[in-house]
């Protein structure tokens, strides 16, 4: 059947009425049981839906829950804009022309009080994130020379430049190695726990085609154990006892910067946070 969705739409079984010790979620659409049971920040359907509202820092929700920072090292100023012209939707990322510009968003809330992903024994926290990198060229370096991270955060707003407590996805300037990585009362990205996805961007993945998009998550499972998987495979588990962030309070966050004097653009397609209640 037809539907607004990106993906077909299934349901649950059985279906209404036909059993007296049915789930409460028997019929329904599957993803139901999952929101009423989880909550966070679902980023994707913005992404779709597009507009200036939807924009992170727009004075007006939804996009006002979130805080964005542009980094201006020259003359320009990098922004965030939505396609309204490329199939599938995408929040983009330009960065102004010189080296170490970039912008970077986080889920805040208007009140300030966006860090409701914690760590918890027995909980799950799950992480999702789809993108590209492109710019002029198109070449090899337009891949390396960006540093680009999706994942969870302490409140910051130079969380490329030093984050002290974070998990996620992170492409260091100079590499396109993508890594999950994690730090506790770190000092930048990258400097304690990392842990290769398989996944290095060459120019052929360099462009704005859905067909150069890759796709990372993570099941944080408690407080020391993740789960990695990257394009749809789960590509490794790691654990560890004093590298994950589990004594603070994280926000979802996104952010890029540049490594070199040429406008790069990063095209985020998908990016959802949800943790167990």
């Amino acid at each position: 059947m037809s539907n607004r969705f990106r993906d077909s739409v299934s349901f649950l079984d059985p279906k209404f009425g036909t059993g007296a010790h049915n789930s409460q979620y028997a019929g329904m659409p599957v993803g139901v049981e999952l929101w009423d049971k989880w909550y966070g920040v679902d980023y994707n359907q913005y992404i779709s839906l597009g507009g200036t509202a939807m924009l992170p820092g727009a004075t007006t929700d939804p996009g006002l829950s979130w805080t964005d920072t542009p980094v201006s090292i020259g003359v320009g100023t990098s922004a965030y804009t939505f396609s309204d012209d490329i199939t599938p939707p995408r929040l983009i990322a330009t960065s102004a022309a010189n080296d170490n510009d970039g912008i970077q968003a986080q889920w805040t809330d208007p009140g300030g009080t966006g860090e409701i992903f914690s760590l918890i024994a027995g909980k799950k926290i799950y992480f999702s994130c789809e993108f590209l990198i492109s710019d002029a060229a198109d070449l090899i370096t337009t891949v390396e020379q960006v540093d680009v991270f999706y994942g969870l955060a302490v409140t910051i707003t130079t969380a490329i430049a030093g984050c002290a407590d974070y998990i996620g996805f992170y492409k260091a300037d100079g590499s396109g190695v993508v890594n999950f990585v994690a730090g506790k009362n770190s000092t930048t990205f990258g400097d304690q726990l990392v842990v290769p996805t398989g996944v290095t961007l060459v120019a052929a993945d360099a462009g704005t085609a859905a067909a150069n998009l890759n796709s990372f998550a993570f099941v944080m499972d408690g407080t020391d154990k993740a789960v990695i998987y990257a394009n749809g495979e789960q590509v490794a588990t790691t654990s560890s006892l004093t590298q994950f962030p589990d004594d603070v309070q994280m926000c979802p966050t996104m952010a890029m910067l540049n490594g070199e004097a040429v406008v790069k653009i990063v095209h985020t397609t998908k990016f959802c946070a949800l943790a167990e209640r």
